[in-house]
């Protein structure tokens, strides 16, 4: 029972740096890669560059969103159209969307 047999004659894979044909001259296979093909390609989508250059933003203004934030709490604050006006403006001035 000391040698045991690979299942289904599988003896696992060769060493590391050793030479073997197992997958050479396969079909479905090539050897080398072909010749006059173009590498990988990454494409970002325009969400992912816009969250980029969102990140590169300067800190925020603490003191401004403070003014906000006890203006909402106090109801002085007029929010009908400001959220779409700040929005609009934000990506225009940082993004230049």
């Amino acid at each position: 029972m000391s040698n045991i047999n690979g299942i289904n004659g599988y003896h696992g894979l060769p060493p590391v740096g050793s030479t073997s044909s197992v997958g050479a001259g396969s079909k479905n296979e090539p050897t080398e890669p072909p010749t006059g093909t173009q590498g990988d390609r990454v494409e970002i989508s325009q969400m992912a560059r816009i969250l980029g250059q969102v990140s590169a933003l300067p800190e925020v203004r603490q003191e401004k969103i403070d003014s906000v934030r006890q203006a909402l709490q106090n109801g002085s604050y007029d929010v009908d159209g400001r959220l779409s006006e700040a929005l609009d403006q934000f990506l225009e001035e940082n993004l230049g969307l």
